[in-house]
């Protein structure tokens, strides 16, 4: 397979969970309205389940969109759960954190921006189809893009952390 194919390919097998993790950070504008899922319980250590970014907001508008993708492209295989990932993998990133003893908001290199990318890529192997070229070459644009863009998200007031 020629380069120009490959980086096709991984655009192809990421933009949902790319546009996912977006639209979920976009959600900080409507976070006064929203509440987090765990409802601020603590685990059996004494430390929060999880992190005050995992809400139900987050779920509602990662369920609606992941529908709705899967609806638009019937035939796009696992999207459904692609865009779920970026829920998924975030809610799963947040709970190693506080299990780790991380604070709420610190960045975590090779786990804050790739989350969601692991989380597809285990669920699709779940499911027989786990594609591992394409998932590590996304997992690496993910981890080295994201922080670029996240940090002009936070330069613009799209954000309220530059990572």
């Amino acid at each position: 397979m020629s380069a120009i194919l490959f980086i096709q390919s991984v655009v192809l097998y990421a933009w949902p969970l790319w546009a996912s993790n977006i639209a979920l950070n976009l959600l900080f504008f409507a976070k006064k309205y929203d509440r987090q899922l765990d409802g601020g319980r603590l685990f059996s250590d004494g430390r929060p389940i999880l992190g005050s970014s995992v809400t139900w907001g987050g779920l509602a508008l990662s369920l609606v969109m992941a529908l709705a993708m899967h609806l638009a492209l019937p035939g796009h295989e696992l999207v459904f759960w692609k865009v779920a990932s970026g829920f998924i993998g975030h809610a799963l990133a947040s709970f190693i954190k506080r299990r780790c003893g991380i604070a709420q908001g610190r960045y975590i290199p090779l786990l804050n921006h790739g989350d969601y990318i692991v989380a597809f890529a285990g669920i699709s192997a779940a499911f027989g189809a786990f594609d591992g070229p394409l998932a590590l070459a996304a997992y690496a644009v993910t981890i080295l893009g994201t922080p670029l863009v996240t940090y002009w998200a936070y330069r613009f007031g799209m954000r309220s952390r530059p990572l």
